[in-house]
């Protein structure tokens, strides 16, 4: 999708209720597409604070969107404030909260699933 060449219409993507969400930030700024886009919401999904670094260090190449929907993932507050401030189309919304394992290991789900 990303790689696209003949959607030249498109102009919204939801990468949504993405397990993936932090792989997809590796990815997202560098496709052909996202230039044609005025919308990308990446909302309900596992982004954590790895994934949004990312997007942060590719700002430059998301500022033209309308909007940028990073809500309902698990960013830090902290992280929140970093994207607003860098890039002002950005929705972060309400963010979840991780749980942990017995070995108190994080554990991330979208918002939607079984």
């Amino acid at each position: 999708i990303l790689n696209a060449k003949k959607s030249p219409k498109l102009t919204w993507l939801g990468l949504m209720n993405a397990q993936i969400a932090d792989d997809l930030c590796r990815v997202v700024h560098s496709g052909p597409i996202i230039k044609q886009l005025t919308t990308l919401n990446m909302s309900m999904g596992t982004m954590t604070d790895e994934g949004a670094e990312v997007l942060l260090k590719h700002a430059k190449a998301l500022t033209h969107l309308k909007q940028l929907d990073v809500s309902d993932n698990y960013l830090s507050r902290d992280m929140c404030k970093r994207l607003r401030d860098a890039m002002p189309n950005v929705v972060t919304g309400s963010q979840k909260d991780a749980f942990e394992d017995d070995e108190d290991e994080p554990w991330y789900y979208t918002s939607v699933a079984e």
